[in-house]
């Protein structure tokens, strides 16, 4: 049984499906730019869609910074994409993470 890594930095772009948690009436879509440094203590999140109203922008960008961790985003990847909706946010080192790591 392996164990999940811990990323010290990372650059990606992923495509979200979000809506529901944000209280939109339909899923939307939108390329997302994470930017992280665990030394910096820094993570910073871009939408990088231009069609989509700023305070949409925004609200995508709250519910990413109060709703997941770098590692969890990483980890949740598949093709670089992202359902907001379905997210499940994993403690690092449970139990469930050390099951699903694939390494």
């Amino acid at each position: 049984m392996g164990t999940r890594r811990q990323v010290e930095s990372a650059m990606c772009i992923f495509e979200l499906t979000i809506g529901e948690v944000i209280r939109l009436r339909e899923s939307i879509r939108a390329k997302v730019m994470m930017l992280y440094s665990r030394s910096d203590n820094r993570r910073e999140f871009r939408i990088l869609e231009q069609s989509l109203p700023g305070d949409v922008k925004q609200e995508i960008i709250s519910w990413l910074e109060m709703n997941t961790e770098p590692d969890d985003i990483l980890w949740e990847l598949k093709s670089n994409r992202m359902n907001a909706d379905r997210f499940n946010h994993t403690v690092p080192g449970s139990p469930e993470n050390l099951r699903n790591a694939d390494l």
